[in-house]
Formats: C-alpha cells, structure tokens, sequence
C-alpha cells in the first residue's frame, strides 16, 4: 500500500479533549495525550493492532502504516528519482509549477523575503548540481 493520498483518519482533525477513544465504524480507537513541547497536550491514536502511538490511522480496520506495511512513494524510488524529486521541490517553493529544471528560476514570490528566497534557490542549485554530477557518472559508466 502505498500511504501518500490514501484515505486516512487523521488525529489533529478530531476534538478530542475528554475523551479516551473514538469508535469509529465498530472499530475502538484508543486516545492518548502527552504532553506538548511548548505546554499543554498532544493527542495520539494507539494502533488497535500494535498499541504504537500515531497521527494517522489507515484503511478500513483504522491501522497504522507499519502494522498496514505501507510505504511512502519516495521509499520506493531509486535514488535517482528521489536526487530528482528534491531538486523539483525545492524549486516548488519558489512556485515554480512546470519546466523542471531546465526552466529558468521562477522570480522572488511575493511577500517572500529575500534572505528566505535566496536560500531556497542555492539549495535547490545545490541539489540540481547534486543530480547533474551523479548523471554524469552514470554516463561514464555506460558501455560505448
């Protein structure tokens, strides 16, 4: 299963101030609190299957991801596609929305500071740059 998108029940979107559990579809769904870093409580699901504390619970039997042996899409990438997804995000928070990483860098977005949008863009250069070495490599290695 992969986790990203799937349809999940999510703890921060429940009001869970008095109460130890949510029934949910027939399923119990124990509640615990910690506290917070900055004060006050934290809410977690225990897993009904594995007692684990989690944010999200998965699928019909309300699951965590390790107990539904989910997985992130990144998991499954090869490590070139990950060099590749981390490139085009880094260029996604500068708003850039088509092009990859040939188009030219999007301008600073409104409201944004400077300082923020210059980070961005050395990282993002950083890890094209990352990716483009590692493809050159690759290239090398190919038989002629």
């Amino acid at each position: 299963m992969i986790c990203d998108g799937k349809a999940s029940l999510d703890i921060r979107r429940h009001w869970c101030k008095d109460i130890n559990a949510l029934i949910q579809d027939g399923v119990r769904i124990p509640i615990v609190r910690t506290p917070g870093p900055l004060g006050g409580m934290r809410n977690w699901w225990l897993c009904p299957q594995c007692e684990r504390r989690c944010e999200l619970l998965y699928g019909k039997d309300y699951i965590c991801r390790i107990c539904a042996k989910g997985r992130y899409r990144s998991e499954l990438a090869s490590p070139r596609q990950r060099r590749l997804l981390k490139a085009f995000k880094t260029r996604e928070q500068l708003g850039q929305t088509a092009g990859g990483i040939i188009a030219p860098f999007p301008p600073k977005p409104k409201h944004m500071h400077w300082s923020t949008y210059l980070k961005i863009r050395a990282a993002a250069e950083r890890n094209e740059l990352e990716f483009l070495q590692a493809e050159l490599v690759s290239m090398k290695h190919l038989p002629n």
